[in-house]
Parts: C-alpha cells; sequence; structure tokens
C-alpha cells in the first residue's frame, strides 16, 4: 500500500507541475478579472487543505492523545469540530495577513514566474518519488 500511496502522489504532482507550467503559459493571471476565480480559489484550496497528507499526520499527532477507546461519535464530531476550527482559522489569518500587502502585489506581478518555478519544483519532487521507487 505504501508504494501505491507514493506512486499516487508522483501522478499527482506531475499533474500538478503540469498544470502549473501550463498556467503560466496561458497569459492568465489572478490579477485578471476572471468570472469563477473567486470560487474556483475556494474549491482548490479547500482540496488542498482537505487532501494534505502533512495536515492529517499533525491533527493526528495533536488530538491522537484525546481520542479514546470507545468514544461516542459525540465525541469523535467534536475533536473533528475543533480540528475544523484550529486548521480553518490559521487558513483565515493567513489569507487575512496577506490579503492587500505588497508581498501579495509583488507575487501577482510575478505571478508567470512563480507558477514556473513551482511547476518544476512538483515535477523534480514527483522524479525524486520515482526514483525511489525504482531503485
Amino acid at each position: 500500500w505504501a508504494n501505491a500511496l507514493e506512486l499516487a502522489g508522483a501522478v499527482f504532482l506531475i499533474w500538478m507541475g503540469i498544470s502549473m507550467l501550463r498556467s503560466s503559459e496561458d497569459g492568465f493571471n489572478d490579477s485578471d478579472e476572471h468570472p469563477d476565480s473567486g470560487r474556483k480559489g475556494f474549491i482548490e484550496g479547500f482540496m488542498i487543505a482537505f487532501l494534505n497528507p502533512k495536515i492529517f499526520v499533525f491533527l493526528t499527532a495533536i488530538f491522537s492523545q484525546f481520542v479514546v477507546a470507545g468514544a461516542s461519535l459525540e465525541e469523535r464530531l467534536i475533536l473533528a469540530f475543533i480540528a475544523l476550527i484550529i486548521d480553518g482559522s490559521w487558513y483565515v489569518i493567513v489569507a487575512t495577513a496577506l490579503s492587500g500587502t505588497l508581498l501579495l502585489d509583488k507575487l501577482r506581478q510575478k505571478g508567470k514566474v512563480v507558477d514556473q518555478v513551482v511547476g518544476v519544483i512538483l515535477l523534480g519532487f514527483a522524479t525524486m518519488i520515482g526514483a525511489s521507487l525504482i531503485m
């Protein structure tokens, strides 16, 4: 199973890397008006946070001490809600802190370059994962 998960992760990184490289070619950047950009950004952000294994491992490490064998559904839902509030609050704080700042403006101006660099980095990670599976 571990190899299958690593392979799936490598394929996902390849897809993301190619997507980033393609998005830098089409000339569209975040400063352009696009009718679905807010919705698309929310969905992409949610999926990144929801599917991020590091977040899963972090929250599991933190909350595992509070989960007891035979916990009721209510207790498990309360812990899940607390994790949701903590993680969601972090994203809101980061988004609020960055919005309207000089850093965000510079990132938007250099959007194509950022997309290309991130795309190459993701493809590099996918290659390293693939190489580790072969060896």
